[in-house]
């Protein structure tokens, strides 16, 4: 139950950061502005997902998984990155994901 509601938290949160990003990409015409970074073809947008997914990078062995799946609420770091962007209409906008990819499945979780 617990790792449920860290799950839609997460959800939710990268929602409520990414429309708080909009806005003050909206806001401010330097940042609209879809200005690519040198030896990267990436857009704004996909650059945002992609932080997002760097936030929880990490190398897990076999023993710190099962120590995290038995004693931590959370869901292990890549379950939170590749659930939270599957449910994302915005992820799957920012990078053109084709219906029914695996990154942008048929059935996604929205709660708000």
């Amino acid at each position: 139950m617990i790792e449920s509601c860290e799950n839609i938290a997460d959800n939710g949160g990268l929602k409520l950061s990414y429309f708080a990003y909009q806005k003050h990409k909206n806001g401010n015409s330097s940042a609209s502005n879809d200005l690519c970074l040198p030896g990267l073809d990436y857009k704004n947008d996909q650059l945002y997902f992609i932080a997002f997914a760097h936030a929880w990078c990490n190398i897990q062995t076999s023993n710190s998984l099962h120590n995290l799946l038995t004693t931590d609420p959370h869901s292990p770091s890549r379950s939170r990155v590749i659930g939270t962007v599957q449910n994302s209409d915005e992820f799957t906008k920012a990078f053109s994901c084709k219906s029914k990819a695996t990154m942008n499945p048929s059935n996604k979780c929205q709660l708000w």
